[in-house]
C-alpha cells in the first residue's frame, strides 16, 4: 500500500454535515419511516467524523487499525495513540513584537465526538435500522417505535451540529519521531507515546519495534523485533524478524544447512481451574 499524501486529505468532514442535513430532511418529509432513514444517516455522519479524527494519525495507527470500520475500532485505537485524541481543544496563537508588546488570538476551540457517546449511539442508531423482531412487534406498536427512532436520532444530530459548527478541526500539536519501516513505509509516533513504553508497529505491514532512546545521540532507535530459533539437529541457535514467521516460511540453518518450515499446529493444552487446584492443596 503506498503512504497516505498529508496533503490529500478526504473530506469527511464535509461528508459528515451533508448526512446531518439530509437526515435533517428526512425528517421533515411526509414519510412513514422517514426517522428510519434519518437515523442511517446520523449513523454515516459519526462514522465519517471518526474517519476525519482518524487521518490526523495516519503514520501513527496499527495496520489493523487501517482495515476497521466501526467508530468503536477507529477511536479506541486513536485513545491508545494519544489519550487525548477525542478530548475538547482550543487554539490560541500569541505572539510578541520587538517592543514586548504581546498579543493574543484565540481562534476557537473544537469540541470532538466522545468515543463512550459514538459508541453508544452508533449501536443505538443501527438497532432501528432492522426489521422488529416477532417479539418486538407484540410488544410494541410501529408508531412506538418510530416515535424512538425519532426522538433518539434528534438527539444524535443535536450533538453532531455541536461538534460541526466549530470552526476548528483537524488540529494537532504534537513532536513525531519518524522513521522508515523495512517495507520502506514512514512510521511516526508522538514523543509521549514513546516514553510510555507502548507498541511500535507499522501501519503498513504490521512489523513490529522495539526502540530506546540513545543518550549519545539524543534521539531514538528502532530495530524490528527478533524471533529466536535453535536448529533441531545441531542446535545452532538463529534471530529472524519476527515479522518473518509465518506459516509456510523456509529458513535454513547457518551451522548443518538443513532447511525447515515454519508451521502452526494444533496442541492440547492443560486447563488448570480454581476448583483443581484447591483439591490439590493438603
Amino acid at each position: 500500500m503506498p503512504p497516505p499524501d498529508p496533503n490529500s486529505r478526504y473530506d469527511y468532514h464535509s461528508r459528515a454535515s451533508t448526512h446531518v442535513k439530509a437526515g435533517r430532511e428526512q425528517l421533515k418529509a411526509d414519510d412513514r419511516f422517514g426517522s428510519i432513514h434519518a437515523c442511517l444517516h446520523a449513523r454515516l455522519a459519526i462514522e465519517a467524523l471518526a474517519y476525519d479524527l482518524f487521518q490526523d494519525y495516519l503514520f501513527e495507527v496499527s495496520a489493523e487499525a487501517m482495515a476497521g470500520w466501526t467508530p468503536k475500532d477507529v477511536l479506541n485505537e486513536l485513545l491508545y495513540i494519544d489519550s487525548e485524541a477525542c478530548s475538547p481543544i482550543s487554539v490560541t496563537i500569541g505572539f510578541q513584537s520587538e517592543d514586548g508588546y504581546r498579543q493574543e488570538i484565540d481562534l476557537g476551540g473544537n469540541p470532538r465526538m466522545r468515543v463512550a457517546w459514538a459508541r453508544k449511539m452508533h449501536n443505538a442508531l443501527g438497532s432501528f435500522l432492522h426489521q422488529p423482531t416477532v417479539r418486538q412487534t407484540m410488544r410494541e406498536p410501529d408508531a412506538d417505535l418510530l416515535g424512538r427512532a425519532r426522538q433518539k436520532v434528534e438527539e444524535v444530530f443535536e450533538e453532531l451540529e455541536r461538534v460541526l459548527a466549530s470552526p476548528l478541526w483537524s488540529f494537532r500539536a504534537h513532536r513525531l519521531v519518524t522513521f522508515k519501516c523495512k517495507c520502506d513505509y514512514s512510521v511516526s509516533r508522538d514523543t509521549d507515546f514513546l516514553l510510555a513504553g507502548k507498541r511500535v508497529s507499522c501501519s503498513n505491514c504490521g512489523r513490529l519495534y522495539g526502540y530506546q532512546f540513545d543518550e549519545e545521540r539524543k534521539r531514538f532507535e528502532f530495530r524490528a523485533q527478533l524471533a529466536s530459533w535453535a536448529c533441531p539437529d545441531c542446535r545452532t541457535m538463529h534471530a529472524i524478524d519476527a515479522y518473518e514467521v509465518k506459516p509456510e516460511t523456509f529458513v535454513e540453518c547457518s551451522g548443518c544447512s538443513q532447511k525447515f518450515e515454519f508451521s502452526t499446529k494444533t496442541v492440547l493444552t492443560r486447563v488448570i481451574s480454581a476448583e483443581s487446584d484447591s483439591n490439590d492443596t493438603p
